[in-house]
């Protein structure tokens, strides 16, 4: 056998191996990066959920104040980053079902209620 033939094999076996290693090391980090989006992607959506259901609690109130934060503090919350395209479409699904008839509520009260010198409000 020859010498030559002897260091070529050793030498593509080193190659092969190098090869192979950092193949692992790669697909190894490409995992490792899906799973920290994934785990960025749940905080957000749970951030989101959570903020959500505070501001609601504001939006349905009886005082008028609290509702207008609350519908101010929605349509903010709508267009933050945390917000994907499923907390969008729940959005829509609030406004059409929910905001949308109480913003009607809120107008025609509005325009029945009338603010008197003394602080109290009478109807027309």
């Amino acid at each position: 056998m020859s010498p030559w033939l002897q260091v070529g094999a050793t030498f593509l076996v080193g190659v092969l191996t190098a090869t192979g290693a950092l193949l692992g090391v790669r697909m190894n980090g490409r995992v490792g990066d899906r799973a920290t989006e994934q785990r960025e992607a749940q905080g957000r959506r749970e951030e989101w959920s959570k903020r959500f259901y505070e501001i609601l609690a504001y939006v349905v109130d009886e005082s008028p104040r609290k509702r207008a934060a609350g519908l101010h503090l929605m349509s903010a919350l709508a267009e933050s980053d945390l917000a994907g395209p499923d907390e969008l479409k729940l959005m829509g699904v609030l406004a059409d079902r929910v905001l949308n008839p109480l913003l009607r509520e809120i107008e025609q009260g509005a325009h029945t209620d009338v603010q008197v010198d003394d602080g109290s409000t009478q109807h027309a």
